[in-house]
């Protein structure tokens, strides 16, 4: 009984060391590291000074302060909550000094921006015919997110007129809606 229970122990040990054999990743890292340093663009900062100007970054502040008022109204949500609550909450971003009094203008502008480059993931779980909709909710419990885009051309850095978003997402429980595959909500 021992014997079988020390050779199916080195059994598995072997498995393992042929499953991760600790090859050097210096490799693939720097060559990873390359391609990301080629990529010209990696912000919107060259275009703030024009965005500014053409009014667009008050635009944006103007439209995202409005989003937050309709958010809030139309979830009733409180502009002040009970002090104790607050302080069972910890969001780790008090370092910011934001308050519920926090100027629009301070929360809806700055470099806030994702910048598009050539690596794309495609898949795993889209979906066609599903539903084009504005409210992505689905009557489930959850937290609310109100969530506001803006495509800019990095090259004119002008804003790309009707665009069409498509954002994969799932509920609280990790569940893709309309997708049947092992792992989904798992």
């Amino acid at each position: 009984m021992r014997l079988t229970s020390v050779a199916s122990g080195l059994a598995l040990l072997s498995i393992q060391a042929a499953a991760h054999p600790g090859h050097d990743l210096s490799e693939e890292i720097a060559e990873r590291r390359a391609f990301l340093g080629n990529i010209e663009r990696a912000s919107l900062a060259h275009c703030a000074t024009k965005l500014r100007t053409r009014g667009v970054e008050q635009r944006n502040i103007e439209r995202r302060a409005a989003l937050l008022k309709n958010a809030r109204e139309k979830l009733a949500l409180k502009k002040k909550r009970d002090v104790d609550t607050v302080l069972a909450t910890s969001h780790n971003k008090t370092e910011l000094g934001y308050t519920i009094n926090t100027d629009a203008d301070t929360l809806f502008s700055g470099q806030n921006s994702c910048v598009l480059t050539p690596e794309v993931t495609q898949g795993p779980y889209y979906v066609g015919g599903e539903y084009v909709r504005r409210n992505i909710i689905e009557e489930q419990e959850g937290v609310n997110i109100v969530l506001d885009y803006q495509v800019i051309d990095v090259d004119t850095c002008e804003p790309v007129p009707n665009v069409y978003l498509e954002m994969w997402h799932c509920n609280s429980t990790g569940v893709y809606s309309g997708v049947i595959a092992n792992g989904n909500g798992d």
